[in-house]
């Protein structure tokens, strides 16, 4: 009972960072077995995405715990590595996000691994995009769109006037607020449009597109509105019955400045009595009227669409499922509800399933989100909550 004690100590001792040293040991009593489980979220130091370590090398790597306790763990020449999915793992594949377990003992106050069971491998960097259509592939006309489930690209241009291509292929997912059952036949030069995927070389491979707008009518002016009356943040919109300015980003990259005043017409498919009000940043708008001194002045102005909310992505490790954090929590195929991941950095966040998320890789679903799972969500930002149109099982749970 007392060895067994001491090793249940030492296993405290080493989560909580080995703020305190491990109980003495004689030269002739094997030191007690300690264990860590978590997310990676430094090697040798270096918390960068793609940081690893060295094959053959001695070296450290950090551990996050769910409690948030972190841990450094030290690896020598006889740290003995295992993998689900690596054939002959070395420290080379101990990365930042990885998820692991780390067994070994404590030394003069240091973890040193005996072992270290990898459970997932580092996952490519999620990246995401927003703005206007510009081309699809290749082609930059008025109407030019994508074909019905094929594989294609498309260059989108966000805010800055900074040009993205974003590569799609028959796994890629499409949502849209105004067009029933979307494929990549409904992304179209000038629509406004958000994609979430992973980064190849200086394109963006899409897991997921939400299409906001449809294609417009021919205007006067017509793109992503940038800023009202002065204001470039998310969510600033005009007041209701007063006059007021706007710009407009444009698909060549020009900007258009737009006044109205209490005589111009708002005209929004899916608002009642629409106005300036309407006319928010990230808003897809078209304005008629005359031009004088470079300024357009508004007699109609037509809002395609609310405004797009830039596509949002996290990962990490699953704390709870539905509220619960035992060991073995799951989702419910086919259900709804919510789970809470700890990122590398220690923050926390909330995502939201409902009915239309969808999982990858095919085949999973709500129950595959299990806590101390390793887990990717993508979809836009209600309230505090990520509301997940995409969920991405990197790992089935570990043994922690």
């Amino acid at each position: 009972m007392l060895r067994t004690a001491r090793a249940t100590a030492a296993v405290v001792l080493v989560i909580g960072l080995g703020a305190a040293m491990a109980p003495a040991v004689s030269a002739k009593t094997p030191p007690p077995t300690v264990k860590v489980y978590g997310v990676v979220m430094a090697v040798n130091g270096s918390t960068a995405d793609g940081a690893c370590g060295t094959a053959g090398s001695t070296g450290t790597f950090k551990v996050l715990s769910r409690n948030t306790s972190r841990t450094l763990v030290r690896v020598t020449s006889s740290t003995r590595f295992s993998a689900r999915s690596i054939t002959n793992p070395t420290f080379a594949n101990v990365c930042v996000d990885a998820l692991l377990t780390a067994i070994g003992y404590v030394r003069n106050g240091r973890f040193i691994a005996a072992q270290v069971k990898i459970w997932s491998p580092k996952p490519p960097p999620t990246v995401s995009v927003f703005g206007i259509v510009v081309s699809v592939n290749g082609s930059t006309v008025d109407g030019a769109c994508g074909t019905l489930g094929g594989n294609g690209t498309f260059t989108v241009m966000n805010r800055n006037s900074v040009n993205k291509v974003v590569n799609v292929d028959t796994s890629t997912v499409y949502y849209s607020k105004v067009v029933p059952s979307p494929t990549f036949a409904n992304v179209c030069v000038d629509e406004m449009v958000g994609a979430t995927g992973t980064r190849t070389g200086g394109s963006i491979a899409a897991t997921d597109v939400m299409i906001w707008s449809t294609v417009p009518d021919d205007f006067s002016s017509f793109g992503m509105v940038i800023s009202v009356n002065g204001s470039s943040a998310n969510g600033a919109c005009g007041v209701a019955g007063t006059s007021g300015t706007f710009t407009v980003l444009r698909r060549n990259g020009s900007q258009a400045v737009v006044n109205v005043s209490p005589t111009t017409t708002f005209l929004m498919k899916v608002v009642t009595s629409p106005s300036f009000a309407n006319v928010c940043v990230n808003a897809m708008v078209g304005a008629h009227g005359p031009v004088s001194g470079g300024v357009l002045n508004a007699d109609r102005v037509r809002i395609f669409a609310r405004p797009g909310f830039p596509p949002v992505s996290v990962f990490g490790m699953v704390l709870s499922v539905n509220g619960s954090t035992a060991t073995g929590a799951c989702g419910t195929s086919g259900g709804t509800g919510t789970f809470t991941i700890i990122k590398r950095n220690a923050s926390k966040s909330i995502v939201d399933v409902t009915t239309a998320a969808k999982f990858r890789p095919q085949g999973m679903s709500f129950a595959n989100v299990c806590v101390n799972g390793m887990v990717g969500a993508a979809g836009v930002m209600s309230g505090t909550d990520l509301q997940a149109s995409v969920v991405r099982i990197h790992a089935a749970p570990g043994t922690p």
